[in-house]
């Protein structure tokens, strides 16, 4: 971990760097004193911007919005019921942070012929344009980063860069398979220089945003060659030094904004706390753990989140991981005809998963025994209210994700992407967020930004 620490720091030094000069490099340009760094410390600074941007304000808020957590105090508060505007949201940490180093990275890896490096710049940039498309809509892209040629870059539509985000991984998985470089400089913390996991990383990368637009097939198609074994999950690691590699949703729980974010309305602990009338336990089925894993009941009654448990300082942060995919390809299974038995085996593989990571002691406290179609038709176990078998298991399939992915991105991804199919009920109002505001940084700054600016109930193209 004591690695770790310093490649975290050296990455936060580097990324303050790169940013100062970007700001100030309209007033002192010289073109005989370039600016430069090596291959591994932009590496390594592309690498830990990926973290702000995946775990910290825009995943909080992800998670408010989906019902998982509730903003209880402060600004906190407003956003709760969407009391929300343009000075909230910051793309620095998806265009500045990292894909900004990303792209220097790629361009230096390609003269050291390190093809490992130019796929991990590769992936980088595709997590950060692919979720980053995902939150907003249409975004920069095809111009972005190229402040001298396109000072106010003009928008991609968001299926375009999803297309284009399907090319780089693409390209990434080709890098990889090579065989040509590898981690020389020690910098990759994900995966310690290992082509394969990359590789199977970038093929569960291309079968999310492939689910995004809708395109089981190539969604299945891609889950299938990806991430297989939670060994190999692409997470965030952490330690437990504040303001260098802390867990940050534990740094913001804990140390900077106490009491701002809890849980207390939210729905997701209702859902897996058994003595609550939403409760999902049934007889094949009890989450007392994981409940206890993501939240705490206080003593007068109010949920919060458990900074000891999955947000404890050192807990990991996935990027992509085996569950999501095995759950990819359960949906796609029954969406893409591939049939309800192997979309419910996928499905009891991921129960498989949390039977041995919850179920360490034998108790009671936690059980996922498999389904059996059966439970999913009228009057069975697992029936949801759906109607049909294939409606009851589509219903369990999206449950799961929307529990196992806490805290992440693609919960809200996922709320919108099936037009709220678990029924979640807005914080106020009828109507459930659809997107996140344009920066206002960036709605003063480029000239091409959408006018007039769509507001947080207008969907994104892909959802409409």
């Amino acid at each position: 971990m004591k690695t770790f620490n310093k490649i975290v720091a050296l990455g936060l030094v580097i990324i303050v760097f790169f940013s100062c000069t970007k700001r100030f490099e309209e007033l002192d340009v010289n073109p005989n004193d370039p600016v430069d760094a090596p291959l591994g410390a932009v590496m390594t600074a592309a690498m830990v911007g990926m973290i702000q941007p995946l775990e910290g304000e825009d995943a909080r808020l992800a998670g408010i919005w989906s019902r998982q957590f509730t903003g209880s105090a402060v600004q906190y508060a407003g956003f709760e019921v969407y009391n929300i505007n343009s000075e909230n949201f910051d793309w620095s940490g998806f265009y500045y942070s990292s894909r900004q180093q990303a792209i220097i990275a790629e361009a230096k890896a390609k003269e050291e012929a390190n093809n490992f490096y130019v796929g991990v710049s590769k992936v980088i940039q595709a997590v950060m344009s692919g979720n980053c498309t995902a939150l907003y809509g249409d975004i920069p892209f095809s111009e972005a980063n190229n402040l001298q040629e396109f000072p106010d870059p003009n928008y991609d539509e968001q299926a375009d860069v999803y297309a284009g985000v399907q090319v780089l991984l693409d390209e990434a998985i080709s890098a990889f398979s090579s065989g040509t470089g590898s981690d020389v400089y020690e910098v990759d913390f994900f995966y310690s220089g290992d082509a394969a996991m990359w590789i199977a990383a970038a093929n569960s990368l291309k079968a999310r945003y492939y689910l995004h637009v809708g395109n089981y097939a190539l969604a299945l198609a891609s889950a299938q060659q990806g991430i297989a074994d939670p060994a190999d999950d692409l997470l965030i690691p952490h330690g437990t030094s504040y303001n260098q590699d802390l867990n940050l949703y534990n740094s913001f729980g804990t140390q900077d904004r106490q009491g701002n974010m809890t849980a207390n309305d939210a729905y997701l602990p209702r859902l897996l706390d058994m003595n609550a009338p939403e409760s999902r336990d049934d007889s094949k089925t009890v989450e007392a753990e994981r409940f206890a894993t993501y939240y705490i009941l206080d003593g007068d009654s109010l949920y919060d989140l458990n900074y000891d448990g999955y947000w404890a300082p050192a807990a990991s942060f996935p990027i992509i991981n085996a569950v999501e995919t095995k759950l990819i390809i359960a949906e796609c299974e029954l969406r893409a005809g591939g049939g309800a038995g192997s979309a419910l085996t996928s499905l009891n593989e991921v129960r498989a998963i949390w039977d041995m990571t919850y179920n360490i002691d034998s108790t009671s406290n936690a059980r996922y025994d498999d389904y059996d179609l059966s439970d999913f038709g009228t009057g069975g176990i697992a029936d949801n209210g759906q109607g049909s078998t294939d409606d009851n298991l589509l219903y369990e399939i999206l449950e799961e994700k929307y529990i196992s992915l806490v805290g992440q991105h693609e919960v809200f991804n996922d709320v919108r992407r099936t037009d709220n199919l678990l029924g979640l009920s807005p914080a106020q109002g009828a109507l459930m967020p659809e997107r996140f505001l344009y920066p206002q940084e960036e709605v003063d700054a480029n000239s091409n930004t959408p006018r007039p600016i769509p507001g947080i109930f207008v969907p994104t193209d892909v959802n409409q």
